[in-house]
């Protein structure tokens, strides 16, 4: 059973960790779930770190849409679907746009936003040197929830087209 042995995992690895208490409380429920797909835990994962981080976001599936096209017209598309005013992204999403496809996110009403995520550097109790990209996990299990959520507020920049 995936679940099991990966809540294991993150109990033997963080269970000394300074926020391990206060932090399990909310994914300890994620692990006594049964899923049938791992995009169904990866959904319900998001919302916990979601409620967490305080962000207010609704998940859609693009396979739940009528959307069409490829890169940027893809994209444009289920904007216009789900009635978005902005599309936000990580900085590399800049390669799937042309100059006019910003003209017309525009005129669509569509605000284009683009996120470049700094990576903190925090203090991890179990690791003589600072292991970048592990996760939100492991920020809230070694500085808490007000820490993790200062921290991320204050590595985010955003870019706006």
């Amino acid at each position: 059973q995936f679940t099991k042995k990966h809540y294991e995992t993150l109990s033997d690895w963080y269970l000394k960790a300074p926020f391990y208490e206060d932090v399990s409380k909310f994914v300890l429920p994620l692990y006594q779930r049964q899923y049938g797909t791992l995009i169904e835990i990866v959904c319900e994962t998001m919302l916990v770190a979601f409620d967490i981080f305080g962000i207010q976001a609704k998940i859609v599936r693009a396979s739940d849409l009528k959307a069409t096209g490829a890169k940027s017209s893809l994209v444009f598309n289920i904007c216009k679907e789900v009635h978005a005013d902005a599309y936000l992204s990580g900085e590399g999403a800049k390669e799937y746009f042309a100059d006019g496809d910003y003209e017309a996110f525009k005129k669509a009403g569509i605000e284009m936003m683009f996120q470049k995520f700094n990576h903190p550097v925090y203090p991890q109790f179990n690791a003589g040197e600072f292991i970048a990209g592990l996760g939100c996990l492991d920020i809230l299990f070694n500085c808490g929830i007000q820490k993790s959520n200062q921290i991320f507020l204050e590595n985010i920049e955003r870019s706006n087209v």
